[in-house]
C-alpha cells in the first residue's frame, strides 16, 4: 500500500513538473473550477487538449515511472521474502500497476496519447472528465479486454 501511494505521488509530481509554466499560468482558473484543489481532478480533458504533445507524453512518462518504481521495488521485496522464508513470495504489485504494464506492453507513449486524444475528440461533451479516469476506463480496460 505504501509503495502504491509513493508511486502515485511520484507520478503526480511528474505530471505537474511536466506542465511547468503552462500549469502556473492556468492555476487560478483551475482552483476556481475545483475549489478542493485536487490535482487529479484538475487534469481534465480540457487541460489535456490544450497541452502540448510533449506534456501529454510527460504525463504518461510520469505514470510509467511510478509503475516501474513499484515493479522494481516488488522484485526486491520478493527476493528478500524468498531469502528469509524459503517460501514462494507473494505478489506485492498493485492491480493498477499490473494492468498498466499489461495494457501498454506493446503501445508507445505516442500511441497512448493518440488514444486519449481520440477519445476526447469523440466525446467533446465530456471534457470535464479527469484524464486518469479516461486512461483507466476508456484506454487501459479496453486494451486488456482485447488482449484476453
Amino acid at each position: 500500500m505504501k509503495k502504491s501511494i509513493l508511486s502515485l505521488g511520484i507520478a503526480i509530481f511528474m505530471v505537474f513538473a511536466a506542465f511547468g509554466v503552462q500549469a502556473a499560468e492556468t492555476r487560478a482558473e483551475k482552483v476556481i473550477a475545483n475549489p478542493a484543489g485536487n490535482p487529479i481532478d484538475q487534469l481534465t480533458g480540457k487541460v489535456w487538449q490544450e497541452s502540448k504533445e510533449s506534456n501529454k507524453q510527460a504525463i504518461l512518462f510520469g505514470i510509467d515511472l511510478g509503475v516501474a518504481a513499484n515493479y522494481f521495488a516488488e522484485q526486491k521485496a520478493r527476493e528478500n521474502f524468498a531469502k528469509k522464508s524459503k517460501k514462494q513470495p507473494p505478489r506485492f504489485l498493485s492491480h493498477f500497476d499490473r494492468c498498466w504494464m499489461e495494457a501498454f506492453r506493446d503501445v508507445s507513449r505516442k500511441d497512448a496519447v493518440k488514444m486519449v486524444d481520440d477519445w476526447y475528440a469523440a466525446h467533446p461533451d465530456q471534457l470535464d472528465r479527469p484524464v486518469l479516469g479516461v486512461l483507466w476506463n476508456e484506454v487501459v480496460t479496453p486494451l486488456l479486454n482485447k488482449k484476453q
